[in-house]
């Protein structure tokens, strides 16, 4: 597992490309350690993966793949992955629950961390699609919906990319 400080990670390094590049129209992502990619249908819900076009996108793991650590040492908390996909141009960060309760407020203070540290090297206006999506194996029914509106704005005007609160990831 890769090591590094907070000012000095390159998400994009080879060392940190656990799967290739896939070009499938379904996939699902699940939350292993590290999370992962896969054509099959498991025994339990996971998050889906639309890409109706076929195009070549590719899943890195953060959490339990790349470890980085603030100033003062600690690790900092992250999302559990990034997508990403033309020419690395659209970059889709995802974190992944399974729990009940109250769980979007941790989902969405990981996306954050990670999108400000991503941010360092990639600022927001150098990319194409901008996404962050927190998604709960136990409400992967949940769709994004004007109660959470001023979370969205709050996330959108903070860090520049856009929530989603839902179990499908679509690729296009």
């Amino acid at each position: 597992m890769p090591n590094y400080k907070i000012d000095d990670v390159d998400f994009f390094a080879e060392a940190n490309l656990t799967e290739a590049a896939r070009t499938d129209t379904v996939a699902y992502l699940i939350d292993k350690e590290p999370a992962c990619t896969t054509l099959e249908q498991g025994p339990y819900r996971q998050v889906t993966i639309k890409n109706p076009l076929g195009l070549s996108y590719q899943f890195v793991p953060i959490d339990h793949n790349i470890v980085i650590y603030r100033d003062n040492g600690e690790m900092a908390s992250t999302c559990d992955g990034m997508l990403h996909y033309g020419g690395r141009k659209n970059v889709f960060f995802v974190e992944l629950k399974d729990r009940s309760g109250d769980w979007i407020d941790d989902a969405v203070s990981q996306l954050g961390n990670t999108i400000e540290i991503f941010s360092q090297k990639h600022p927001h206006n150098t990319l194409g699609k901008k996404r962050a999506y927190a998604a709960n194996r136990q409400h992967l029914a949940y769709q994004s919906n004007s109660s959470h509106k001023e979370l969205y704005d709050k996330f959108r005007n903070k860090y520049h990319y856009r929530l989603s609160i839902c179990g499908i990831i679509d690729v296009k």
